[in-house]
């Protein structure tokens, strides 16, 4: 599971796309690199974009009335996730200190898009956003 939750931590209306390496060059060092790319319905924007009680938002109890399909990505806002991280583990047990230490960076960039406005995937004006992301852990183990 390398971390992660058993099924989906995606919220409903969302798809995601994943790359990831993780390569050990030498006894001790692992590092990883991947890109992920989320794309989430807005919530307020998107029926079906948040975890509703059934028929709370939807009076007809279904998303679309009379059988019609859901058009994912052309029906509203959607919020988009290009995110590119790096990190790096060493385990200091291979020199009889019994720890590990370990970095990692993501860059992520997020916009808005609404396709059944504008036509297109460009994005919104005033939606862009850039983050840097800095993680630091320290593991120890008792002898």
């Amino acid at each position: 599971s390398n971390g992660e939750n058993l099924g989906s931590n995606l919220e409903p209306n969302s798809d995601e796309f994943l790359l990831s390496f993780q390569i050990q060059p030498a006894r001790g060092w692992s590092t990883t690199a991947g890109y992920r790319l989320i794309r989430h319905g807005k919530p307020g924007s998107v029926v079906g974009s948040t975890y509703d009680p059934w028929n709370v938002n939807d009076s007809d109890g279904a998303y679309h009335p009379d059988n019609q399909t859901k058009d994912f990505l052309k029906d509203g806002i959607y919020e988009w996730f290009h995110i590119i991280s790096l990190g790096g583990k060493l385990d200091l047990r291979d020199w009889d200190f019994p720890a590990q230490i370990g970095f990692s960076y993501s860059f992520v960039y997020e916009y808005d898009t609404d396709y059944q406005i504008n036509g297109n995937y460009n994005a919104l004006n005033g939606s862009t956003t850039f983050r840097h992301l800095v993680g630091i852990t320290f593991k120890i183990w008792p002898y």
